[in-house]
Order: structure tokens, then C-alpha cells, then sequence
């Protein structure tokens, strides 16, 4: 039974992996990599939403056999054995522990290197209960909820290194993105999106693409010394402000790691996706309760000879709010891009995956994100938005200001298109709705919508939206 505790540490996280119990070994260019066991974790503390899922890691092995590399899946307890012939030594490879007052438990665990669709679709389920809020003044309109969606930029779409055609091109991508990650301004950028969040004080922030860059010794993963974490930046940067803000939940997706030869070093990169929420405001007026993350069974992988089985896993997180008696659920999703072969159709798989699981439940839903489908008419505008209106949702952006295109992506190019551009899509969205038929006298109903962060210097190069939304 849970026990309650008070203030920003009185979440208690129960976390749930729902996993198949077979063994598996497979064999990716002459390496056998088989998985043992993994451990899941009952945690408590603020800190124990981190609960790290590693999805993919990447290394390649220099001035070894051509063609043999290998992409190994990591856990935060477990062992992982990789046999590899002859002149390669036996590989093995234990995590470290979380320590964060944790109680562990075994379950099998296993991946198979041709279907990694069995590991996207692992569900982690978080309970979040008895958050004492302090007692301060609630907004001036207790039945209007404000919420934001910021997609926080990595600082490179990773096209240097996934345009690699040999190893000498790989090791230069590998350090021009390094360069480039450095030349963005991540801390200064974090600065900036406090600003906005000081602004406009939203009650729920959906944040995508919130990356742990992290370094380590040449070719011996896992690198854990961080370089940049966009996460603690931002939350650095609020408190600088007074703004009170929780993490209530944290995605852990694509993380993958290759060399840097040039600057002897192992570059790391992981992706997150994370709602924050304001912790000012009294728990009689505004709570939330029952987390939950998923990925998505469809997502995109490919195989390379250079890069191994390359996997960008993405996925929806939800937590359900409870202002004055009355209820809604919040959804942050990242979907796929077009820009990756097949992306259109593993996009729209995932919107209608999404789709299916909102309406399971009779509650309206605020759905926010970065949803990599226009719109408006123009590039990647994939239907994905089409499919979410008819399924019962609302774009906000479009009730309040229809005949303005309010376009968010992009602001600025990276990689090989670095510079300034002139937007041209509006990817960055926040929809209304129930796609229930239960739902009937519990509408939600959308009073303001805005960008934010459109001018010079930016924060991110897609703008935020910010939308106030009438709740009864």
C-alpha cells in the first residue's frame, strides 16, 4: 500500500513492464548478442521518474573486421554477453545500478535483433499520488487550465553522421556534429524557454526532444559524463525565476552512442520526452494522478553496414488532471518524421495507435506535441491531422485563429541546411477533444492560442504554442 508523503518527493512510482518470458539470441554480422535477465524497479522520490530505458546504442568498432558492427540494448540492471569470433575478445557489459532508494525486482527480458517492435511496445505505467501542493493563490480563473507544448532541439538532426558513407565520413560526421551540438547555445537556449515559460505561466508543459548529451573514453561505452542535459538546464533556469515546476514524468527513447576519434572521446546522445507541471497551486483546485508512457509499436529502424541496426524509437506519454472536480487527460507525443524512409506510414500507424488507446477511456483529452505532420497545406502535410480531427479532436490554433497559418518549423536549419529559413509548417500542436462517445457534457473548450518564441535569438528551432482551454 502506498504512503503518502508531502511536497515535490511525495510521488511514489510503481513501474510495470509487461514483457514476454522467451530467450533469444540473434546474430548481426557475424556478433551473437543474447539478453538474460532485466530487472524492474519500484522506486520513490521526484527522482525515480527518471526511469531510464535505454533504447538503442549504437558503436562501431575501428580497424576491426569490415562489416561487423553491432547495436546492443541496454538496461540499467542486467547483464548483457556479446561473443564475437575469432580475433575479437568475449564482450561483457554490466550497467551501473540506479541508486535511489530502490527495490528490485527479476522478470525476464529480450529482444530480438529482426523484431525490435516487441520491445517499442513495453508500457511502463507510473502512479503518481499524494502531492501535497503549497498553498498559494490559484490562477484568476480557477476553471481555465493553460498549457504549452516545446519541442527543446538536440542542437543537430543527426545528419552528418547518418549521411556516412565509410568510416573516415563517419568519424568526420561524428566530430562536425559534436561541433555543432557545442555551437548551438543549449544553455542559453534553456535560458530563453524560461523566459517564455515566466511569460506565460502554463499550468502543463509538454516538452519534446529533451536530450542527455554525454561523453566517455573512446570506444568504451557507456559514456556517463554529461555534457549538456537540457532537462536540468530548464529546471535551473526556472528556479533562477521563482517558478515552481515539477517533473512529473520522464520518457527515456533513442540512445545512442559513437565515436569522436578526433577529439578521443565517445559522444552519447538520448532523447526524452517530459511533462512538467506548476507545483504553486493548492491540490484542492489541481492535481494530477496516474501516469502513463508508451512507445510506439510502429517505429522506424534500418540497417546499415556501417551503422549497425539503427532504431529511433517515439513514443506518447499522458497524465490525468483533476481542477475543480473536474477531469481531463494531458498527452505529449513526439511522432515520427517524414524525413526517414517510410515515415509517413509509420507516422500515421502511430497517430491511429494514439488514437485507439485515447478512446479506451471516457474522459477529454488535451493531446500536445511535436507531431512532424503540417497543418496546413505544404510540406509533410501526411493526413495525420485529418485523421486526429475526424477522430472527435479540435486544433486549437485553428478554433482561435484560423485564418492565420501560424507556422512553428522551421526557424533555423541545422546540419548540412544550417542558417536561417522562413517557416513553413505548423507542426507544434494542441488538440481538444474525446475521442470517446462517453464523453458527452464534458467538452473542453479552447479560449486563447499563441506562439511563442518566433523572434531572434530563438530558443529551439521549432516556436512553442500556448493555449488556454476553458475546463467544466
Amino acid at each position: 500500500m502506498q504512503q503518502p508523503l508531502s511536497g515535490v518527493n511525495a510521488i511514489r512510482a510503481e513501474l510495470v513492464s509487461l514483457n514476454r518470458r522467451e530467450s533469444h539470441d540473434f546474430q548481426f554480422s557475424g556478433l551473437t548478442i543474447r539478453y538474460s535477465v532485466r530487472r524492474y524497479h519500484s522506486f520513490s522520490g521526484m527522482q525515480s521518474l527518471r526511469s531510464e530505458f535505454h533504447q538503442v546504442f549504437v558503436r562501431l568498432y575501428a580497424g576491426l573486421t569490415h562489416n561487423i558492427r553491432g547495436t546492443l540494448g541496454s538496461s540499467r540492471e542486467g547483464n548483457l554477453a556479446a561473443t564475437v569470433p575469432e580475433p575479437w575478445p568475449e564482450i561483457k557489459w554490466n550497467p551501473p545500478s540506479l541508486a535511489v532508494r530502490e527495490k528490485e525486482y527479476y522478470m525476464p527480458f529480450f529482444l530480438k535483433a529482426a523484431t525490435w517492435r516487441r520491445f517499442a511496445k513495453v508500457t511502463f505505467l507510473v502512479a503518481v499520488s499524494a502531492i501535497t501542493w503549497p498553498a498559494n493563490s490559484f490562477a484568476d480563473n480557477p476553471h481555465m487550465v493553460t498549457v504549452m507544448t516545446r519541442n527543446m532541439d538536440a542542437g543537430t538532426d543527426l545528419n552528418y553522421i547518418l549521411a556516412a558513407i565509410d568510416q573516415a565520413s563517419l568519424f568526420a560526421g561524428t566530430a562536425e556534429t559534436l561541433a555543432e551540438v557545442k555551437a548551438s547555445g543549449i544553455p542559453a537556449r534553456a535560458a530563453r524557454l524560461a523566459d517564455e515559460v515566466a511569460a506565460h505561466k502554463p499550468d502543463l508543459i509538454a516538452l519534446q526532444e529533451v536530450t542527455l548529451w554525454r561523453t566517455g573514453p573512446l570506444l568504451a561505452p557507456p559514456a556517463t559524463e554529461v555534457l549538456y542535459d537540457q532537462l536540468d538546464l530548464l529546471m535551473a533556469e526556472l528556479a533562477k525565476r521563482k517558478l515552481h515546476y515539477g517533473i512529473i514524468a520522464v520518457q527515456w527513447l533513442l540512445d545512442a552512442e559513437a565515436p569522436v576519434p578526433t577529439e578521443g572521446i565517445d559522444l552519447r546522445m538520448t532523447d526524452r520526452n517530459v511533462i512538467l507541471a506548476r507545483i504553486d497551486l493548492p491540490r484542492s483546485q489541481f492535481k494530477v494522478s496516474n501516469v502513463q508512457t508508451n512507445v510506439f509499436g510502429t517505429i522506424f529502424q534500418f540497417g546499415s553496414p556501417l551503422l549497425g541496426e539503427f532504431v529511433e524509437p517515439t513514443g506518447w506519454m499522458s497524465v490525468d488532471v483533476e481542477i475543480l472536480k473536474s477531469k481531463f487527460r494531458f498527452v505529449n507525443t513526439h511522432l515520427e518524421s517524414t524525413g526517414v524512409p517510410g515515415g509517413e506510414q509509420i507516422q500515421k500507424a502511430q497517430v491511429d495507435e494514439l488514437l485507439a488507446v485515447l478512446a479506451s477511456r471516457a474522459m477529454p483529452v488535451v493531446l500536445a506535441g511535436d507531431f512532424n505532420a503540417n497543418a496546413e497545406p505544404g510540406p509533410e502535410h501526411t493526413g495525420a491531422v485529418e485523421r486526429i480531427v475526424v477522430a472527435g479532436y479540435s486544433d486549437a490554433w485553428d478554433l482561435v485563429k484560423p485564418a492565420c497559418p501560424g507556422y512553428t518549423w522551421p526557424l533555423f536549419g541545422e546540419d548540412q541546411a544550417s542558417g536561417p529559413t522562413t517557416p513553413n509548417e505548423r507542426i507544434d500542436l494542441i488538440f481538444t477533444g474525446c475521442g470517446s462517445t462517453f464523453c458527452f457534457g464534458r467538452d473542453l473548450r479552447v479560449l486563447s492560442a499563441e506562439r511563442t518564441g518566433v523572434r531572434s535569438p530563438w530558443a529551439s528551432d521549432h516556436a512553442g504554442v500556448v493555449a488556454g482551454v476553458w475546463v467544466k
